[in-house]
């Protein structure tokens, strides 16, 4: 059976590829008896960041192999070609100071960089100008390829149910930044080497599982936001049953929290100091032109009312949460439609 020439190693952003690659790597430059063997191997990778962080640690890990008395790859590898350690670090010596002296011949690249130079190897018959360059726009790319969905409108009915769901989602939020900028933002992650493992869970999802997780958020949203009305309708009974309104409170602001959380306004309303105001017990209560028991009673209330205004926030956060999911649930839930898009461009 006929060893393969290659060696392919795939595996997610953090998963010990870059390991493995240097691994493989220098196995190969020690098993075989020339020391400049680098230059007859090719390692291929998808980033230049990658290929930097390769290239760096191939080295380092030579030197390494030099200057350690023990070190875990060099064992391992001892073991695996049966080469005893001192002839190990002779050879990694021999071999680290060849690749300094012949960096331009240790061959680490992105595989852009790599079919860039069999293109430009066959440029006279490719019919190509020598001087040739590549240019890729990826927004550009994106972009043509969102068009090219938004144009299905009207045509495919599952993408014209989805946008129009979210346009009329965009109205009653006010939100005004355009359907095809915020597609071109979240659909980044594609091109993106560390997303894969992320891309790969979305595309493994199907639009019908997308939109039953989003009503069952919106359940969930609905439920928190009647349970953060409940306590804040709480919190201004119990004020009003004790004869306390807005006129005890500095500027009014406990009354007028309550107010705005049982309207559903809910923007802005922890932008001020008014929750380590009520933990402190302090700048809560106005205590002028207040008679003195209307001052006493509303300060004793305020640990209580404390409690309604925690209990509501829990509640609203979760609900800002889910809003913050709405914004971006159908650009997520376009993901796969514009990488298999991208695919066949």
């Amino acid at each position: 059976m006929i060893k393969p020439s290659f060696n392919l190693i795939n595996a997610s952003a953090g998963s010990g590829k870059t390991y493995s690659l240097v691994f493989n790597y220098i196995k190969e430059l020690l098993l075989n008896s020339n020391d400049d063997h680098f230059r007859s191997l090719l390692a291929l990778t998808f980033t230049n960041k990658a290929v930097n962080e390769m290239k760096s640690r191939i080295v380092e890990t030579l030197s390494e192999f030099v200057k350690k008395e023990d070190h875990e790859m060099r064992n391992k590898i001892s073991k695996e070609i049966n080469l005893d350690q001192k002839e190990i670090r002779n050879k990694s010596e021999r071999i680290l100071k060849n690749i300094l002296f012949n960096y331009a011949g240790f061959d680490v690249l992105t595989l852009d960089s790599f079919t860039h130079r069999i293109i430009r190897s066959f440029t006279l018959e490719l019919k190509l100008p020598k001087s040739f360059e590549v240019v890729i726009e990826q927004a550009e790319i994106l972009s043509e390829v969102i068009d090219i969905l938004i144009d299905q409108v009207g045509i495919d009915k599952e993408i014209t149910k989805s946008l129009v769901d979210y346009t009329r989602y965009k109205v009653d939020n006010n939100d005004k930044q355009s359907i095809k900028d915020i597609f071109l933002e979240a659909s980044k992650i594609i091109l993106n080497e560390n997303d894969r493992s992320f891309l790969k869970k979305i595309r493994s999802s199907s639009s019908e599982e997308f939109q039953k997780t989003r009503i069952e958020l919106n359940k969930i949203r609905l439920r928190e936001s009647k349970k953060a009305v409940e306590f804040a309708k709480s919190a201004i009974n119990k004020l009003s049953s004790n004869g306390l309104d807005e006129s005890i409170f500095s500027n009014g602001m406990v009354i007028k929290h309550f107010k705005s959380i049982i309207k559903n306004q809910f923007e802005g309303i922890y932008s001020n100091k008014l929750e380590k105001n009520l933990l402190e017990g302090k700048r809560v209560v106005k205590k002028t032109s207040n008679p003195d028991h209307l001052i006493h009673l509303a300060e004793t209330l305020i640990p209580e009312i404390y409690k309604y205004f925690i209990n509501a926030k829990k509640c609203i956060l979760k609900c800002m949460l889910i809003d913050e999911l709405n914004k971006q649930w159908i650009p997520i839930s376009f993901i796969s439609m514009i990488a298999d898009t991208l695919s066949s461009y």
